[in-house]
């Protein structure tokens, strides 16, 4: 993929899929909203309104992503495989 043709849609989806993966990382550590909203001093209706939106600041991603055990770098490439994927079955 040419940087040139690559559009915000691309990058929402692929932010989208972070997140996704992202969830699915704090699933696996049996994480909830309750206790990643206490160790990031928000409300659980905050966190869940982070997944739910499908875009975070990146300082929550990675602050979850640490909170779950999780490399934020492997999340990420997790999801730009997926996408990689989608991207071929597509074309």
């Amino acid at each position: 993929m040419e940087i040139s043709n690559y559009s915000k849609q691309q990058a929402n989806a692929e932010a989208a899929e972070a997140v996704a993966e992202l969830r699915r990382s704090k699933l696996a550590a049996e994480l909830t909203n309750t206790e990643l909203g206490s160790e990031m001093q928000v409300s659980r209706q905050s966190v869940s309104k982070k997944f739910r939106n499908g875009d975070m600041r990146l300082s929550d991603f990675i602050q979850i992503a640490r909170l779950a055990g999780d490399l934020p770098s492997s999340i990420l490439a997790k999801a730009e495989a997926k996408s990689a994927l989608a991207g071929k079955e597509v074309a």
